[in-house]
């Protein structure tokens, strides 16, 4: 129930944060197609995730394979912080404080 509050936490700090960026980074012009494309990404990647993690349960150790998820997710999310574009990111001039 920890772990899960905990998790629950930390995925509304993200969706919070990847909001506001979108809303301040992205022309409003422009902010439908792009939230567009961003929930199909969503609503893809989560049914093929089950669908792959199905697979590779059934064919390796739960543990090897949580793992593995958890570096290749490390992996993933530390690359995005090489982008300099990415980690120089700001508030939007005249944003609130």
């Amino acid at each position: 129930m920890i772990t899960a509050f905990i998790a629950g936490a930390g995925v509304e700090v993200f969706s919070t944060g990847w909001n506001v960026t979108m809303m301040e980074q992205i022309p409003g012009e422009k902010l439908s197609r792009v939230s567009s494309y961003d929930m199909l990404g969503s609503f893809l990647a989560m049914p093929i995730g089950t669908l792959a993690f199905g697979w590779l349960i059934a064919r390796m150790d739960v543990g090897s394979l949580l793992v593995g998820a958890a570096i290749v997710y490390a992996v993933v999310a530390l690359t995005a912080m090489v982008v300099p574009s990415i980690w120089r990111m700001g508030r939007a001039q005249g944003a609130a404080a």
